[in-house]
């Protein structure tokens, strides 16, 4: 889909999915570029991974494809839970607005026309908290959107809490 498609602050995918309270949540955003490095090398991606194929898994993610996904800049004085801030997007070519990007085959983090359709991958910037165990775990009081879906009170069925 298109940056704007994903990411307007009014109409766009993401902003329906917290309206809706997606999996429970309403703090979904566009990861940041380096968000989504560090999870390519979580996963121990390598370029051109095998894994990343059409119905593949790769840990705990199905259908990862091996191009780019568009990625946003926070607040360099906030935190993980910051908007994207549009103004500090790379500068346009031209009259072509630009947006930060990154490609899942080889971790190129790069800028793209924000008029290119890439793939969006969601983020839920929840604190972090800790478990049982005394370790961290994501999301505080909830973790993962499956586990905060199941303690509102709802079920996990294809993907959404419903």
């Amino acid at each position: 889909m298109l940056f704007e498609t994903a990411n307007d602050p009014n109409t766009g995918w993401i902003a329906a999915m917290n309206k809706n309270k997606y999996a429970g949540a309403n703090s979904w955003a566009l990861p940041h570029y380096q968000d989504l490095q560090t999870l390519a090398a979580d996963l121990q991606l390598r370029a051109h991974d095998s894994r990343l194929v059409y119905n593949g898994s790769v840990g705990p993610f199905q259908n990862l494809q091996p191009f780019f996904y568009w990625a946003c800049e926070r607040d360099p004085n906030g935190d993980s839970r910051s908007p994207c801030d549009p103004s500090l997007n790379p500068p346009q070519t031209g009259t072509t607005p630009m947006s930060w990007s990154f490609n899942f085959d080889d971790g190129f983090q790069g800028t793209s026309e924000s008029t290119k359709p890439f793939y969006v991958m969601v983020y839920y910037p929840a604190q972090a908290g800790l478990g049982q165990s005394g370790r961290p775990t994501p999301g505080g009081n909830c973790g993962t959107p499956i586990q905060c879906c199941v303690k509102a009170g709802g079920t996990w069925i294809g993907g959404r809490c419903e």
